[in-house]
């Protein structure tokens, strides 16, 4: 199987920035790990996509979390994403089958709260919340950008799923498109129109097609490369996956929050505690004897 991609690059006529995102194993293992149905899998892949080609705006320790509160069934999603596109996400509805084709149960008919902290080594470096309406998470993240962070952007995520529940996700993959100073916004509203036509979304997902063949034909669509190749610059970047930062020594400081007292009636009522992270799912097991020297 091969890995998630991550591409970064800029187009220099329009001045515009871009990544795309091959998110095929990311959304896979999100979906596994919160067991997710293909209405729930379908929005957390979008939550996972976004934050994956956000990964391009970051650098050294930087993060962005996100906070997308709906009002309906699919409730409060966080995700977060570092430079190294290490992305988790946590949804606090992963089953949204039943409320498939009815948007505004899913999704609430009030507008969702959009927030997004960008971060270093715990200090926040700059922060924003806003009310959108999109009722997706792929449509308020391009009006969060869009409006807070006052950089038009735009972002376009497709996901196909198998009946596989080992292995749920056929192809998922995104691309983020921002205006950069000095771009006509008439012809980049023009240009982001174009991430949400059928060809484009297709070819997304097209998996027959070699990535760069499949990032040149994008370009293509989106008339930024046609001929003149040398009018778009772009690299490949960190690789995306479901990564959690949670670890055994991070469980077990959560645990020296109880008292020994509370700690001590804890293990008089069982040999092990079994402390599970909520973000990917992965469990670490503590006796008693963990906590000698605490």
């Amino acid at each position: 199987m091969m890995n998630d991609t991550l591409i970064r690059g800029l187009s220099h006529q329009p001045p515009l920035r871009f990544a795309f995102a091959d998110t095929t194993a990311l959304c896979r293992d999100g979906i596994i790990a919160h067991d997710a149905d293909p209405a729930g899998g379908t929005v957390l892949s979008e939550v996972l996509t976004v934050a994956a080609l956000t990964a391009v705006l970051l650098e050294g320790d930087e993060r962005y979390s996100f906070r997308y509160g709906y009002r309906g069934a699919a409730g409060v999603l966080l995700a977060d994403v570092n430079a190294r596109c290490d992305v988790r996400a946590l949804p606090s509805n992963p089953h949204l089958a039943e409320y498939a084709h009815d948007p505004d149960t899913c999704f609430g008919k009030e507008d969702a709260l959009i927030s997004v902290v960008k971060s270093e080594n715990g200090r926040v470096l700059n922060s924003g919340q806003i009310a959108c309406g999109m009722a997706s998470p792929t449509g308020d993240a391009s009006m969060f950008f869009s409006m807070s962070d006052q950089i038009e952007t735009e972002f376009a995520v497709e996901t196909r799923f198998r009946p596989d529940p080992s292995d749920p996700v056929a192809a998922a993959a995104g691309f983020m498109l921002q205006a950069m100073p000095g771009c006509d916004l008439e012809e980049f509203s023009k240009i982001r129109e174009i991430l949400h036509a059928t060809d484009f979304r297709k070819t997304l997902l097209d998996q027959e097609l070699p990535l760069e063949k499949k990032l040149r034909k994008l370009l293509a669509l989106l008339g930024l490369a046609a001929e003149n190749t040398a009018n778009v610059t772009y690299q490949f970047a960190a690789t995306p996956g479901f990564r959690c930062s949670c670890c055994r020594d991070s469980m077990k400081r959560a645990l020296l929050t109880l008292s020994p007292e509370e700690r001590k009636q804890l293990f008089s009522e069982k040999p092990s505690v079994t402390v599970s992270c909520q973000f990917c799912r992965k469990s670490y097991s503590f006796s008693a004897d963990d906590f000698r020297e605490s």
